[in-house]
């Protein structure tokens, strides 16, 4: 499977616990197939200061994602509250202009 990293830090909520950030978005071939919105695409977990989540992508949307990673500039994560420094991602926003 494909895997895109990326790493940066926590903006919103300012002065968050855990201000570093590392995100995997994993292509997932499954996901191409589904004809309704899952009720999570990933997880978050917290380890020593940084925040770590794992989303999985449809397939075909990799290649995107790849040419425009170096123009990102902000990802919004929905989903569950952190409880026991874990959560639910629910959708996720990818942005390539300041907002």
């Amino acid at each position: 499977m494909a895997t895109l990293t990326l790493v940066g830090r926590v903006t919103s909520p300012e002065e968050f616990k855990y201000p570093e950030a590392l995100l995997r978005l994993v292509a997932d071939p499954w996901l191409d197939t589904l004809v309704e919105q899952p009720a999570a695409i990933g997880s978050l977990h917290i380890n020593d200061k940084q925040l770590t989540g794992y989303v999985c992508i449809p397939s075909h949307q990799m290649p995107m994602l790849v040419n425009a990673a170096n123009r990102l500039l902000f990802i919004e994560l929905n989903g569950t509250p952190l409880r026991y420094r874990k959560a639910l991602i629910r959708d996720l926003h990818l942005s390539t202009a300041p907002e």
